[in-house]
């Protein structure tokens, strides 16, 4: 779902690479498939997904329920429609041609429906605004979302009494936090492991290799000549 909203509102989009599923390893010669239902502000149903690939937008799709019946807008294969809904979906006209080519504008890593929002597309703007209004606990941002609940309840009364009957609802009485830093002695000492593993390895790419030696003693400067972050303790009893 974070992935999905990114890209719908083009967040990050130096970071459009999705990890294909890895408990396959022919899903990593093909796209991955995210796709989502749901009620929009205009009290109206849509289905929307994307197929990706190597950052890539492959597939990209759109129906709506107006009424009982789900009726497609759009569905692309990269920048050709394969169908597309012209009564519907008047929003997107300006930017198809005679042959359902879609304009240039369109970037093989954008959305189609973050394109059309920015000219106020009126069915891409109700999915922008139903997009920005989700909140996401993203699992790539699991550190700070931990830091920050690990401080709300040390600190915030009425975080604690909202939270404290979900925890008992599932058994949970009590919690106790702990955290452990890794010293930066333990961080050298792997990196130079690792750097001699990469010396010693038969890589036939000299200069691959050397780039990636290289990077190692980057990564050792910058290890060795920061300073390891000093967080308070916490005492949640």
């Amino acid at each position: 779902m974070a992935y999905l909203k990114r890209i719908a509102l083009n967040q990050n989009p130096e970071n459009k690479f999705i990890a294909p599923f890895r408990l396959n390893n022919d899903s990593k010669k093909t796209p991955s498939e995210l796709e989502i239902e749901f009620y929009a502000k205009n009290n109206i149903k849509y289905r929307y997904g994307i197929s990706i690939f190597k950052g890539e937008i492959i597939e990209e799709w759109l129906y709506y329920t107006p009424q009982t019946r789900e009726t497609i807008l759009f569905h692309r294969e990269k920048n050709s429609l394969i169908e597309y809904n012209s009564a519907g979906f008047i929003e997107a006209k300006d930017f198809i041609d005679e042959n359902q080519k879609i304009s240039d504008k369109l970037k093989n890593d954008t959305a189609f429906i973050f394109l059309l929002s920015t000219f106020n597309g009126e069915h891409s703007n109700a999915i922008s605004e139903w997009f920005s209004n989700i909140v996401i606990l993203d699992i790539e941002d699991k550190k700070d979302n931990l830091k920050d609940t690990l401080y709300y309840w040390k600190d915030n009364n009425d975080f604690q009494n909202w939270a404290r009957p979900i925890l008992n609802s599932l058994g949970i009485c009590d919690l106790k936090f702990d955290h452990k830093v890794e010293s930066v002695e333990d961080i050298v000492k792997q990196i130079k492991s690792d750097q001699e593993k990469l010396k010693n390895s038969n890589e036939k790419n000299k200069e691959l290799k050397d780039k990636a030696i290289n990077l190692f003693d980057n990564l050792l400067d910058f290890v060795t000549s920061s300073s390891l972050e000093k967080t308070e303790d916490i005492d949640f009893n």
